[in-house]
């Protein structure tokens, strides 16, 4: 028997697609992403319209961080709405890094799993700058894979502290064989469910 739900949070590039995809290929299940509610501006390279780069140019450091936060406070009705659902079905996955523990904190999750994915921050880093091949950008483009390093540190620390305050399972995904054995070790728990 499979029960659910199991929820994902972490900062871009944390992996959270990637668990959400081997969970859900071991279990049958379609996972959801928070972007599908309404996507941030999100990885400033390849085909960068220039709205993108004004954001993480022209803004400071603190800005881009409560703007991202704000965006997850807008969109937070509508993930509350399915991720009620999702309780009541106890069925699905669903991730984001607008699944911020402090809101998720302020839901009944009987039967639930929450897991927080956090990464070394040089780790975290080198993985930003392989995406993105910042070494082969210059100018605005590679102003803006800078700011959105400092965005995804600054969050990858920030919502594994709010997890942890909240009694969340937070994990260290920087290296790959652990994010595969969480993987295997969450299928586990929910088909055992």
């Amino acid at each position: 028997m499979k029960a659910g739900p199991l929820f994902i949070f972490g900062t871009s590039l944390a992996g959270k697609s990637t668990l959400a995809a081997q969970v859900g290929g071991g279990l049958g299940w379609q996972p959801l992403s928070t972007d599908q509610f309404g996507r941030h501006l999100g990885r400033p390279w390849t085909g960068v319209p220039q709205a993108v780069l004004d954001f993480y140019t022209n803004l400071s450091d603190d800005a881009v961080h409560w703007f991202l936060r704000v965006h997850h406070d807008n969109i937070w009705p509508l993930l509350r709405a399915r991720l009620d659902a999702m309780v009541a079905a106890q069925t699905g996955i669903l991730e984001g890094a607008a699944l911020r523990p402090e809101k998720l904190a302020q839901i009944q999750l009987d039967g639930s799993i929450v897991l927080g994915l956090w990464l070394d921050p040089d780790h975290l880093q080198r993985r930003i700058q392989r995406e993105s091949q910042a070494q082969t950008h210059d100018g605005p483009i590679r102003a803006a894979i800078d700011r959105f390093t400092t965005r995804c540190l600054r969050e990858n620390d920030a919502l594994a502290d709010a997890g942890r305050a909240y009694g969340f399972e937070v994990h260290d995904v920087s290296d790959p064989r652990a994010a595969d054995a969480l993987a295997a070790g969450v299928t586990a728990r929910l088909e055992a469910a």
